[in-house]
């Protein structure tokens, strides 16, 4: 196996997605509502890996019907 410089550009521009996921993964911020980061709404809800689109201008404790399918 011999270097390639077409997969160390790869390496070199997908780095920064994986650090992000890997942070991700370390913080490992369980599902639930969360102060909207977009300001939309009062909170959204967070899956455990990315914003939903569900919002609500109460908090809640449970998550979204459809969140956990």
């Amino acid at each position: 196996m011999g270097f390639s410089p077409v997969r160390a550009l790869d390496v070199i521009l997908m780095a920064p997605r994986n650090i992000a996921r890997r942070k991700q993964k370390q913080r490992g911020t369980k599902p639930g509502w969360f102060y909207d980061p977009r300001k939309e709404s009062q909170y959204r809800f967070f899956d455990g890996t990315a914003w939903t689109d569900h919002v609500s201008d109460e908090f809640r404790t449970e998550p979204p019907d459809d969140a956990t399918a």
